[in-house]
């Protein structure tokens, strides 16, 4: 589980004091980036008894199927629809949903009761043969879904009766239960009746029905009133899409918006200076980083991809831009997750260094690459690809759209881009497994790199249950992904989010999801 306590989050020592947002830019690559997607929208939506909440994300919903997706803007949407099994709440402790209870049969086998007075938005009760049917359709070769992954431990699921499911893993998994809370239940019937168009306009059994979607503009939802842990508080509940981070907080502040669950750190003394918006921050979950095509010349170079990194001055960009919500990382995990290795000291800021490993690589004149990056993303890219024009590295920046950016990293087209991955569970394994596993090359081909004796030690490390073993076990593979440096290590964000003044009960939670059922505006 992860830990939830505060992480530390201060100025670094040797910044110089008159660094600044400016200076830090100048002499940063130009970017050629596709125009960002924002601005007003007309909502055409009349709440009946309350107005609508409106959230804003950076990024539209890639699909309305559960799981066809890797995308924690679209798991936000799915989960107001849908419901889980179970899932976590804001201290990140696990609690019922569509089960009311569990138990741990043995090592290998969970057994839950299906919640009494659990319903599909069309009045039909939630069984166990939609969580068996579910779990099947996500796991079946045919389905190709890219959270197959996060369910690749169970074995098969069995519906004993109408509200008893038993769900038999591979292997003794620690992490059962956390991956559970990923994974939506469908409506067996109404899905094998209708195929492919359900998903057209879905029925869930989470707290809002689904109600329109306009692509890249909006998702509008309306309140459930038989949703088993009460009625929402607010009866419509519209989601946007505004990519531009700029035209984001405008309209925030303009009260077109009322929550932004994730904000650039950038805009922190703004919002917090403002009395008509609520500042939320929480210890983050997740990391940033660049990914490296290693398929890619000169990226499938080690000396290359070690040299990208010791040209980052990751403190001065956290100083300067991020307004010190974030702390430098030395690998794909921050501290907290079982498997980082305190030991492991990643890549000091070393120009000299940089520059002498490119020369080794036979590239000591340099060489040009492009950045993919999103609008919420593009100051801290340009800053990057000033300090990598440093050691002669002539790094355009190429904003796009989000969709646009996990079209090209899952098809592997990028050849570097700026990412970030959150991990909840605070377990190696689940970032090992996703990123650095050659089984996921072929949905995600992102940075392309795989190697036979890490797969073995993943495999081995996911399949332990002893806890302190895992750790060890998983040890040892972080110092290989450090030293292989498929990524540029970059840091751990503090989750920053914000709400207009007036809206009440929004909980901004570590691992990034959000729920809205129990929130109001005043």
């Amino acid at each position: 589980m992860t830990s939830d306590k505060p992480s530390s989050f201060s100025g670094r020592s040797g910044i110089p004091a008159a660094m600044t947002r400016r200076t830090l830019l100048q002499g940063a690559a130009a970017g050629a980036g596709a125009a960002a997607l924002g601005g007003p929208l007309q909502q055409g939506v009349s709440a009946q008894d309350s107005p609508p909440l409106i959230v804003a994300q950076t990024a539209d919903i890639e699909t309305l199927d559960p799981p066809m997706h890797r995308a924690r803007a679209t798991q936000n949407v799915h989960q107001l629809i849908y419901d889980s099994l179970v899932h976590r709440d804001e201290n990140l402790q696990m609690v019922g949903h569509l089960a009311e209870s569990w138990e741990v049969v043995d090592d290998v086998t969970y057994r839950f009761t299906i919640r009494e007075g659990a319903t599909w938005q069309d009045g039909s009760p939630v069984t166990a043969h939609d969580v068996k049917f579910s779990y099947d359709r996500t796991l079946d070769p045919a389905t190709q879904a890219p959270r197959a992954g996060l369910l690749d431990m169970v074995e098969s699921t069995e519906a004993v009766d109408d509200r008893t499911v038993e769900i038999t893993t591979k292997f003794a998994d620690p992490l059962v239960m956390v991956f559970l809370t990923y994974h939506a239940i469908v409506p067996m019937n109404l899905v094998t009746e209708q195929g492919e168009a359900f998903f057209e306009h879905p029925v869930g059994a989470g707290p809002y029905a689904f109600e329109s979607w306009q692509l890249n503009e909006q998702v509008v939802l309306k309140a459930n009133p038989n949703y088993w842990d009460g009625a929402p508080l607010i009866d419509t509940v519209i989601i946007r899409a505004i990519p531009d981070p700029a035209t984001l907080v405008a309209e925030l502040e303009s009260g077109g918006v009322d929550i932004v669950p994730i904000l650039p750190a950038s805009f922190y003394e703004q919002v917090q200076g403002n009395s008509d918006l609520t500042a939320l921050t929480a210890p983050g979950t997740a990391v940033n980083y660049v990914g490296l095509n290693t398929t890619m010349a000169p990226f499938d170079n080690v000396l290359v991809r070690q040299a990208l990194n010791h040209a980052i001055d990751r403190d001065t960009i956290i100083a300067a831009l991020l307004q010190g919500l974030a702390t430098p990382i030395s690998g794909p995990f921050f501290p907290e997750v079982r498997g980082f290795d305190p030991d492991v000291a990643g890549y000091a800021y070393d120009v000299d260094k940089a520059k002498a490993l490119l020369e080794e690589a036979g590239l000591g004149s340099g060489f040009d690459a492009t950045l993919d990056t999103v609008a919420a993303n593009k100051e801290v890219s340009e800053a990057m690809a000033g300090m990598w024009q440093e050691i002669g590295v002539n790094v355009t920046v190429n904003t796009i759209e989000p969709g646009v950016m996990t079209e090209r990293t899952n098809s592997g087209q990028s050849q570097m881009w700026f990412s970030s991955w959150g991990d909840s569970s605070a377990d190696a394994g689940v970032t090992l497994f996703r990123h650095f596993h050659s089984s996921q090359r072929e949905l995600f081909k992102d940075t392309g790199y795989s190697r036979e004796d890490l797969d073995q030690i993943i495999d081995e490390g996911r399949a332990t249950i002893d806890l302190e073993r895992r750790a060890e076990i998983f040890r040892e593979a972080h110092r290989i992904v450090v030293d292989d440096a498929p990524w540029v290590f970059l840091w751990q964000p503090t989750a920053f989010g914000a709400t207009r003044a007036n809206v009440q009960g929004f909980v901004l939670r570590p691992d990034g999801y959000f729920f809205l059922h129990k929130v109001s505006k005043g």
